[in-house]
């Protein structure tokens, strides 16, 4: 999964993670906490699995970084 792809996710999953919170104020529901939080360890699970360099495949520290801290490749050129 290219480094687009995985961003597009991770914010699609922040998203759901909004609208639980304001579910879980509108309606006072445990469901929608729990709900929150496994959309929370899915976002975990996606930056640590996905998020890597394409060229060195290490882990990327930062969500917005344009180089590479281990190989010091430029990643919106790959």
């Amino acid at each position: 999964m290219n480094l687009k792809k995985v961003k597009r996710l991770v914010y699609g999953l922040a998203a759901g993670m909004i609208l639980m919170a304001v579910l879980i104020l509108i309606t006072k529901s445990m469901v929608f906490l729990w709900a929150m939080l496994a959309l929370a360890l899915a976002i975990t699970w996606a930056e640590t699995t996905f998020y890597r360099c394409p060229c060195c495949g290490k882990l990327l520290r930062h969500f917005d970084a344009k180089f590479c801290p281990h190989c010091g490749k430029r990643l919106e050129d790959l």
